[in-house]
């Protein structure tokens, strides 16, 4: 589901910022409904994770040695332990699809959580950007050619400094 494709989503116009402003609480309900789903997917698999592992933890407990042997490759003879139930419990196919799925569930959660997080830090970003653009901050943007000619001028007093410098020493 977040499947990296909400980046494109992120960037921001700067030359449309009514309309981000206006758009950009939709994206964070959306993901924040997004988000809101795979918490609770990821939870009702956590619960079914839960419920195979000790459905499967009591049929273990009280198998019959020959189904045990059968299944688990537990030897007829042998006492159950604590540890051969834990053993077989992670060895046991249908509480290993449960915890895939789980893993996967919780996985998605998360990247949807980043998603929503992103959008609302985008907000932030739009907001500081409103804040420049009302101060005039985008106004006073000078053109590349007054830059480079004030930037060799400094480095030229740079070298002067550094060559009067020399000179003293």
């Amino acid at each position: 589901m977040a499947d990296k494709t909400y980046k494109n989503a992120l960037e921001i116009d700067k030359n449309n910022l009514d309309e981000e402003c206006v758009w950009t609480a939709s994206l964070i309900d959306h993901w924040a409904s997004l988000e809101s789903e795979a918490n609770e997917n990821r939870d009702r698999l956590k619960d079914k994770l839960e419920m195979v592992k000790a459905e499967t933890e009591l049929l273990i407990r009280t198998a019959k040695p020959e189904f045990l042997e059968d299944n688990y490759n537990w030897p007829k003879n042998k006492t159950l332990t604590e540890a051969a139930v834990k053993a077989m419990l992670l060895l046991d196919e249908d509480v290993a699809v449960a915890q895939s799925e789980f893993e996967e569930a919780r996985k998605q959660a998360r990247e949807i959580g980043v998603a929503r997080k992103s959008f609302e830090k985008r907000h932030g970003a739009i907001d500081n950007l409103v804040k420049l653009y009302g101060t005039g901050y985008f106004s006073r943007l000078e053109s590349t050619e007054i830059k480079d000619s004030k930037l060799k001028a400094l480095r030229e007093k740079m070298k002067n400094q550094i060559r009067n410098k020399k000179g003293e020493k």
